[in-house]
C-alpha cells in the first residue's frame, strides 16, 4: 500500500555527543515509564508538583524532546527499535512490530536483565508483537493496574531488571466528560471548548500523583534504579500551529502533539537538549545515537498526499524557530529524507 503522510520535520543536522553509558562498573536496574498523551508543557511545577520537583533534584528534564509518530504504537515502537515508522512500518492501525528488528528488551534480555512490561493501552497489547522480549508481560485496561502489577513485580524481581510502564489516566482525560449525559465526545473534540485544558490538567495531575507514588516505592526497593519518564505522543487542545488547529492526537505532526517530557535519573543535567525518542534505546544499551534529523511521521490510508516537497511545509522543532519553506532545507537533511522516501 501507498504510503501517505505528512511530515514536519527539523531542517538542520542534529549533533548529539555519544551517549553516556547507564552502567560502568555493574549494570543498573531500570524502569521506563510513559506517560501516555503527555503533553511537554504540562510537566511542570504547576501541574505536576512531586513528580517535578522529584526530577528537578534528581534528574536530567529535556526541554525539547520529541516523539517520532503521534499515536501510540508507531511512536513506541521507534522507542524500542531505534527506527522511524517508515523504517519499522508500524505507522497505521493494524500493524504489528516485524521481527527483522530486535526491540530493547530483547537486547537488555541478551545482556543479562530480567525484563517485565505493564501496559494499560491496547495498542501496546501481545496481539500487535509489542510483548517481545518480554520475562512477563500484562495488558490490563483498568486504571492504575500497570502500577500496580509492577510493585506486584518488584517484590521478587530477579536483577538486573528492566521495567517498562505505560499508564492511560492521562490519555482518558475526556472520561470527565461521560459523566455528563448531553455530552457527545465527537462533537465536543470538534468545536472549541475552553474547558479542556483544565480537564486534561485535572489528569495529569491526578497522574502526577500515580506516578510520584511509583517512583518512591521503586527507590525504596533500590535507591540506585534509573529511571525514565516521557510520553509516546503529546495531546492539541485547539491551538493553531502552522496553519492547523491541532485537537487530539494522531492528526498532525505539530508542537503540542509531537513534543513530549523526558526525564532521566542518574545522568548528566542537560536540560535543553535536543533529543527524539528513537534515541532512547542507544541511550539505554550504550550506542551511537541514530544520525540525521529529528522527524515526526504520520501515515494516513485515506487521505492522499503527494511526496513533492515543495507542497509540505517543515517546521523547525525549536521553542522559538520559525517555519522554513522546503527549498530553505540543507542538502545533507535533504539527502536524508530522500533516502527515507519523503522526497522526489
Amino acid at each position: 500500500m501507498k504510503k501517505h503522510l505528512i511530515i514536519f520535520a527539523a531542517v538542520f543536522a542534529v549533533t548529539i555527543a555519544a551517549p553516556i553509558l547507564f552502567w560502568r562498573s555493574k549494570k543498573p536496574n531500570i524502569v521506563l515509564i510513559c506517560i501516555d498523551t503527555l503533553r511537554a508543557d504540562h510537566f511542570t511545577a504547576e501541574h505536576m508538583p512531586l513528580t517535578y520537583q522529584w526530577a528537578k533534584e534528581n534528574a536530567a528534564i529535556y526541554n525539547a524532546a520529541y516523539s517520532n509518530s503521534t499515536w501510540t504504537l508507531p511512536s513506541h515502537v521507534s522507542m524500542f527499535s531505534g527506527l522511524l515508522p517508515s523504517e519499522h512500518k508500524v505507522a497505521n492501525q493494524g500493524d504489528k512490530v516485524a521481527p527483522t528488528f530486535d526491540l530493547l528488551p530483547e537486547t537488555l534480555q541478551k545482556k543479562g536483565y530480567t525484563t517485565a512490561g505493564f501496559v494499560e493501552n491496547l495498542w501496546l497489547s501481545a496481539p500487535f508483537g509489542f510483548s517481545r522480549g518480554f520475562h512477563e508481560y500484562i495488558y490490563n485496561a483498568a486504571p492504575q493496574s500497570a502500577f500496580a502489577n509492577a510493585e506486584k513485580f518488584l517484590e521478587s524481581a530477579k536483577t538486573p531488571y528492566f521495567i517498562f510502564i505505560n499508564t492511560m489516566t492521562v490519555h482518558e482525560w475526556w472520561a470527565t466528560l461521560r459523566s455528563y449525559p448531553i455530552t457527545d465526545e465527537g462533537f465536543v473534540a470538534a468545536v472549541d471548548n475552553p474547558a479542556s485544558g483544565s480537564l486534561y490538567a485535572e489528569a495529569v495531575s491526578a497522574s502526577d500523583k500515580q506516578v510520584f507514588q511509583f517512583i518512591a516505592a521503586v527507590l525504596k526497593h533500590d535507591p540506585e534504579t534509573r529511571i525514565i519518564l516521557t510520553s509516546d505522543h503529546g495531546e492539541g487542545l485547539g491551538e493553531s500551529e502552522y496553519g492547523y488547529v491541532s485537537k487530539g492526537h494522531h492528526t498532525y505532526p505539530v508542537p503540542s502533539q509531537t513534543r513530549v517530557p523526558l526525564i532521566i535519573s542518574g545522568k548528566p543535567r542537560t536540560e535543553g537538549a535536543l533529543f527524539d525518542l528513537r534515541s532512547l534505546k542507544s541511550l539505554i544499551i550504550g550506542e551511537p545515537f541514530p544520525a540525521g534529523a529529528i522527524v515526526s511521521e504520520i501515515n494516513y490510508k485515506d487521505i492522499h498526499y503527494t511526496a513533492t516537497i515543495s507542497e509540505r511545509q517543515y517546521a523547525i522543532k525549536e521553542s522559538d524557530a520559525k517555519p522554513s519553506n522546503a527549498d530553505d532545507i540543507p542538502p545533507d537533511i535533504a539527502a536524508q529524507l530522500k533516502t527515507l522516501g519523503y522526497l522526489n
